[in-house]
């Protein structure tokens, strides 16, 4: 029915262009004003194949996410983050990282064609 809000989806608030908003208000807000909501991944996939070659970078050298955090004066979680994809990767922490798995650049940065 026109007009009436209806429940649809959970209630928990999140933010929509800094606006805090329940999701049943901003899912029956969408529908009356035609609103379309575009899914994307967060990172492209020549990001993630970086994030992928860190980790085996890691493994490779023989060493654990703790042994890099100390060496770095991070905590373990700072690493975890960083090769789970839930933090970007500056790139003069990249050339650290490298320099310690003992890898050039290029062998983080993916051409074009692999991604």
């Amino acid at each position: 029915m026109q007009g009436e809000a209806r429940a649809v989806g959970p209630a928990w608030p999140v933010s929509y262009f800094g606006i805090w908003a329940s999701c049943t208000l901003w899912l029956a807000c969408r529908e009356e004003w035609g609103l379309r909501c575009k899914v994307k991944s967060v990172y492209s996939a020549r990001y993630r194949t970086l994030i992928g070659r860190l980790r085996r970078a890691r493994t490779d050298a023989g060493l654990t996410q703790a042994q890099v955090a100390a060496e770095l004066g991070r905590p373990q979680s700072f690493i975890s983050k960083c090769e789970s994809g839930e933090r970007r990767i500056d790139p003069v922490e990249l050339e650290l990282l490298a320099r310690l798995y003992g890898k050039p650049l290029p062998f983080f940065l993916p051409e074009e064609e692999e991604a």
